[in-house]
């Protein structure tokens, strides 16, 4: 028998598809990754999937059946979209209007607005150098209103409020020609740290978080990624030792969709198979991924280390005719 594995090692939003005649449909959690039908609480339709194009034009629905976003994408495999983009509030109102260049990078223009329907911010996605090599993405935003339709920000200048995607205030502070300036304090809702960060020109430059118990941290970076100790090419090697492809009697070809949590500890937890191949296989990937607990640097977020979400998707091509291997 010949069995050949390969990795997709993509630890982010992957898409997890639900075949029609003219178009695919997957399903995703609150946070926007692919999960089961039954833990979904939208939905996404990618248009004319079976067809080769340049664009596709993907939509996102609220369970309702409202749109939530609309936007193109170049490739029907990845997330890279490209153009306008809108996104709405359940009650249909627009919520924003932003750009993608054609490296699915925010440019130009940008609006948003409030539930009520009044505007909120209008701004352009710009670049600023941090160094001689680095480049960083912000909003400079030239006039910004509050809730009542009072203007605080003119001409790029004043104090702004940002709010969390629940409608909670998380930071406020003063904008200087359109760009973050000095400290901006806040609250974060979800991991329940006060935080005062320091802007300069816009470029984050750090800062400092205190949670609930009185712990404090200093940080350079406002989240980072859990990792693979090791990094990828480690990975890649343990996955070829540890992952047992089982004796199946048929000939199988695609992915397997796995989802689970890093830990604190760098422990894994939760993992379950969203998308599957074969039953044997599934249980395969859920012991391998439960095998890898421990042999991860967990993600942090203002310097607390914290639970994250992944989706991982594995490549399987078995051919039950040829020799075993195992790539």
């Amino acid at each position: 028998m010949k069995k050949l594995l390969t990795l997709a090692f993509v630890l982010a939003t992957t898409l997890l598809f639900g075949q029609t005649e003219k178009y695919k449909k997957y399903y995703l959690d609150s946070l926007g990754f692919e999960t089961a039908v039954k833990d979904h609480k939208y939905y996404r339709i990618i248009k004319d999937y079976h067809l080769k194009k340049n664009e596709y034009e993907v939509t996102d629905y609220y369970l309702g059946g409202r749109i939530k976003t609309e936007r193109t994408y170049s490739s029907k495999f990845h997330h890279s979209p490209i153009g306008s983009e809108k996104e709405y509030y359940p009650s249909g109102q627009l919520k924003n209007h932003r750009n993608y260049n054609l490296n699915s990078e925010l440019y130009g223009p940008y609006i948003s607005f409030y539930e009520n329907g009044k505007k909120e911010i209008e701004g352009e996605v710009i670049k600023i150098k941090i160094d001689s090599v680095k480049e960083h993405q912000v909003l400079k935003i030239v006039s910004y209103w509050d809730e009542n339709g009072t203007q605080k920000v003119f001409e790029g200048k004043g104090f702004m409020i940002e709010k969390d995607v629940n409608n909670i205030e998380s930071s406020r502070g003063k904008l200087e020609n359109g760009l973050k300036t000095g400290i901006w304090t806040g609250f974060n809702s979800k991991y329940k740290l006060q935080f005062a960060d320091q802007y300069e020109s816009g470029i984050f430059m750090g800062g400092m978080s205190k949670d609930g118990n009185g712990n404090e941290n200093a940080y350079v970076n406002i989240e980072r990624q859990p990792e693979f100790k090791g990094g990828k090419e480690a990975y890649v090697n343990f996955v070829q030792k540890k992952f047992r492809i089982p004796e199946v009697d048929r000939d199988i070809k695609g992915r397997i969709y796995i989802k689970f949590n890093v830990n604190p500890d760098g422990n894994v937890s939760d993992a379950e198979i969203i998308r599957d191949l074969d039953e044997k296989l599934s249980k395969e990937a859920i012991r391998f991924v439960y095998s890898t607990s421990g042999l991860w640097t967990p993600g942090e977020y203002r310097g607390f280390k914290v639970k994250a979400n992944f989706t991982l998707p594995i490549a399987i091509d078995v051919d039950v005719v040829n020799k075993s291997r195992l790539n």
